[in-house]
């Protein structure tokens, strides 16, 4: 099998547990699925509903661990680059492999925790260009309208972080015997009476960490990242039949249908308080003794590798950033939660 070149460098690649098709990732943000038995391009489409129809990176792309029967794919890619003070924007999308059809959306954004957020939508993805001079007119397009953020974004001056998700990790239990490394998690039946929740751990390019539990959203949580000065964020999701739920410490809610059609979970974290020095730059003094205290805590870099483990205690993470820091980290609510 050869996929087409014009859809740019392979990134990411997924198969299913029956090793009858393979999702293919690329560059330029075109998920391909190949029938593997016959060697058949079955289609292709754009990913990065998010994007205005500009090329977004894909990064990872797995099988959904708990929806879906084996045909729903977690993908990561590339944001917009995006001049706020905070990133916001998609994180993570869920893909419909039969139908080509965005399922799910997990997104952070800046604001009020009861601030309404747009209704979720069945959304098919574009098919990818086949010829190959209209998708290179297209890709050199992209590139231009990139080039031309980055100008714009130099010309403001230094910019945070994206929330861009560089390392995922999926299973069905997070801490539990039933964690599966990534190969082997599709091998669980789907008919099987014993429920599984399904997680989500995440590392992103702004150093932080995200459990996201996807049987009780509101158990969701980020586990490193999180400065002092800033408050936690709060977690809604959202139905296509617009029925909203803002998920609290007092409210647990487990979804386990998939009937409600499209579905958003967004992360919301409140707007930094506003101070009489917000629009002078941190003295350097100060920025040295923050690094410093922060420095055992939190990674100071892109999170580019994540592995799950659970000996010699349940609920353990090992992480590794770009610098080449490698943290390993012991999750105490484990036990009261699983």
């Amino acid at each position: 099998m050869e996929n087409p070149r014009h859809y740019g460098p392979i990134t990411s690649l997924c198969i299913d547990k029956k090793r009858a098709w393979i999702v293919v990732g690329t560059s330029t943000g075109i998920l391909t699925l190949w029938d593997k038995r016959f060697g058949l391009l079955i289609r292709s489409w754009h990913a990065g509903a998010a994007s205005s129809g500009k090329s977004s990176r894909i990064y990872q792309c797995h099988i959904h661990p708990s929806k879906g029967r084996g045909k729903w794919i977690v993908v990561t890619l590339e944001s917009p680059k995006r001049s706020t003070d905070r990133p916001s924007g998609h994180l993570i999308e869920v893909w419909d492999i039969e139908k080509a059809m965005l399922v799910e959306s997990f997104t952070t954004r800046i604001g009020s925790a009861t601030d309404p957020i747009p209704e979720p939508r069945d959304i098919i993805g574009v098919e990818a260009e086949t010829s190959p001079a209209a998708a290179i007119a297209a890709l050199v397009r992209s590139r231009q309208q990139k080039e031309d953020s980055d100008r714009r974004l130099k010309d403001e001056g230094l910019q945070p972080p994206t929330s861009d998700i560089r390392a995922l990790v999926v299973g069905s239990d997070f801490g539990g015997h039933s964690t599966a490394p990534r190969s082997e998690f599709s091998q669980l039946d789907p008919n099987s009476s014993r429920p599984s929740r399904g997680f989500l751990l995440s590392g992103s390019d702004d150093g932080k960490i995200r459990l996201w539990d996807l049987g009780k959203f509101d158990r969701t949580s980020v586990l490193s990242g999180v400065e002092n000065d800033y408050e936690k964020p709060s977690y809604r999701y959202c139905f296509l039949s617009t029925v909203c739920l803002l998920l609290t410490n007092s409210l647990h809610s487990t979804l386990t249908s998939n009937d409600h059609g499209a579905t958003s979970f967004v992360e919301t974290w409140p707007p930094q308080p506003a101070s009489s020095s917000a629009n002078r730059p941190p003295q350097r003094i100060s920025l040295i003794t923050h690094s410093q205290q922060n420095l055992l805590n939190n990674h100071r870099d892109v999170i580019t590798a994540l592995a799950c483990i659970d000996s010699p205690f349940r609920g353990g993470i090992v992480s590794g950033d770009r610098t080449g820091m490698i943290k390993i980290w012991r999750v105490e609510q484990v036990d009261s939660t699983s």
